[in-house]
């Protein structure tokens, strides 16, 4: 039996699909938001990323240890900003995003337009 807030190493398995050398950054928090990638992307807050540390088993001495942070709090902080540039690109891609059925919605709505369709609107 451990203790409760012993250090415990997480249980993640990593398939490594390239084999040369690592290119990106060797720096903890990077590694880790790599590991939490939709987590990070997806998060409305850094309380959100803490949340969800906190329900994958992660603990402020794993957030000392590891990570050089002073809590899991911190640490969810800087996860939270490490993945900012990817939420910027996500939300600028989903910006100019318009459904197939908005776009016959508006193109509908266009042709009734311009054959001088007008609404009739009954006064209550």
């Amino acid at each position: 039996m451990s203790p409760v807030g012993r250090y415990r190493e997480p249980r993640i398995s990593v398939i490594a699909a390239y084999a040369g050398s690592e290119r990106r950054s060797d720096d903890r928090v990077a590694e880790l938001s790599r590991e939490l990638d939709s987590v990070c992307l997806h998060a409305a807050s850094a309380l959100e990323v803490a949340v969800t540390l906190e329900l994958l088993g992660y603990t402020d001495d794993f957030a000392r240890r590891r990570c050089g942070v002073r809590d899991l709090f911190d640490l969810a902080a800087a996860l939270y900003e490490v993945s900012l540039p990817g939420r910027r690109r996500r939300r600028e891609r989903r910006a100019g995003f318009v459904p197939r059925w908005a776009q016959a919605a508006r193109a509908w709505w266009a042709r009734r337009q311009e054959s001088g369709f007008a609404p009739v609107r009954q006064e209550a």
